[in-house]
Parts: structure tokens; sequence; C-alpha cells
């Protein structure tokens, strides 16, 4: 038995894409729910996004967007592993002959 996705894929001409579980059960989440997830400011957010750091928004309307709360879950997931990593060593700014006497 085939999904409505895949349904869908067939009646357009398309070919089926395979279903991800993230698909399965898409949940959009509006601008304030991402914000009270993420734990910040829209200014951070909008700044995010435009420097390519978050996810991309879905177009819900003319003056509406929302998320995929699988990608907003999964950006958090990866900052608090990125948080957890080993503090790597700082590099020296020095240039080699010139050290301090």
């Amino acid at each position: 038995m085939e999904d409505d996705a895949q349904s869908l894929a067939r009646q357009s001409g398309g070919p089926p894409r395979p279903i991800t579980v993230h698909q399965a059960s898409l949940q959009i989440i509006r601008r304030d729910e991402v914000l009270w997830r993420c734990g910040s400011r829209k200014t951070t957010l909008c700044a995010a996004m435009a420097e390519g750091r978050f996810p991309k928004a879905v177009h819900l309307g003319p003056r509406a967007v929302g998320w995929l709360a699988h990608e907003i879950d999964e950006w958090i997931a990866l900052r608090v592993a990125e948080s957890r990593l080993p503090a790597r060593p700082v590099a020296s700014t020095r240039t080699p002959g010139t050290e301090r006497q």
C-alpha cells in the first residue's frame, strides 16, 4: 500500500521519493515555538538564517513561515554535541623567530 506522498508523486508525474522516518510525521512549528525551543531571540535567529547556520523556514503564506520540528530538534542536538566536545588547544599567534626574551 503506497502512502499519500508516493500517490501524489505518481499523480503529478514525478518519480516517487523515498520517505524517511521524519517525513512520516512532519510537524511545522511557528517562530515563537522555535525561539522558545532554541532559547534565542528573533534577531539571533534571523542572523543565523542569513548566514546559513540555521534550518530554512517553510513558507506557509504571504506573511507566515514555520520550521520543521525535527530539523529544529536536530539543530539543537548538534549544538549540544558540539558543546560537549573537548576544547581544542588555541593556536599561537606568534610568528616563528619572534619569541620574547
